[in-house]
């Protein structure tokens, strides 16, 4: 991944959230849940087959943890748990943002960065021969719109109009007239307003 700003993960993780907010008529099938707590924006991308991220702003400080179930540093799989990988996981990050999660989402980790300025300068303890999925996982945000097109027809299984599909990832929301174009219902679109809301 190339590190990005605040605004570039915000841009990306609102068209991802949206367009799966669009094509997904059921909380429960959906990718992405989102909501705010005070001055934390969070995103929890699930892709219901036991893998998942954890994208949280707060103020100018991010973090993007993420757990690859079939990745080798999958503890919770480990028939005897390396607990230092957490120690040197988490090592050098500021305890007010460990203490964004609860134990058991630290204990689904095999990868996490974080940055407490706005992504200028990202912190990250790497394991020597894994990535921990951070590869793919995060991949789901590019900002490249043909792939995000692409990747959205082959996962949810239909033609999109690409023009609009284009202008969401350029610039993170559609009007209703395009959410319907797109496919949302008007359940959907209302979801879609509120959604917006959590960025105000």
């Amino acid at each position: 991944m190339e590190y990005i700003t605040s605004e570039q993960l915000k841009l990306r993780l609102r068209a991802l959230t949206i367009l799966d907010m669009a094509l997904t008529s059921e909380d429960w099938l959906r990718l992405m849940s989102a909501g705010r707590e005070g001055d934390l924006i969070w995103h929890i991308f699930d892709n219901g087959s036991g893998d998942r991220m954890w994208i949280y702003i707060k103020g100018s400080s991010i973090v993007i943890k993420g757990f690859d179930h079939e990745s080798e540093l999958n503890q919770l799989a480990a028939a005897i748990p390396n607990f230092g990988f957490f120690e040197k996981t988490f090592r050098g990050m500021p305890s007010v943002l460990i203490r964004l999660f609860e134990q058991d989402e630290l204990d689904e980790t095999t990868f996490c960065l974080w940055t407490t300025d706005g992504g200028d300068t990202w912190n990250e303890n790497p394991a020597e021969n894994s990535d921990g999925g951070k590869g793919w996982l995060i991949g789901y945000l590019t900002d490249d719109a043909k792939e995000f097109c692409q990747w959205a027809e082959d996962y949810y299984g239909k033609k999109l109009p690409s023009d609009i599909t284009e202008k969401l990832v350029r610039e993170g929301r559609l009007s209703p007239d395009e959410l319907k174009a797109l496919g949302a219902s008007d359940e959907a679109v209302q979801e879609i307003q509120g959604y917006e809301e959590i960025w105000a």
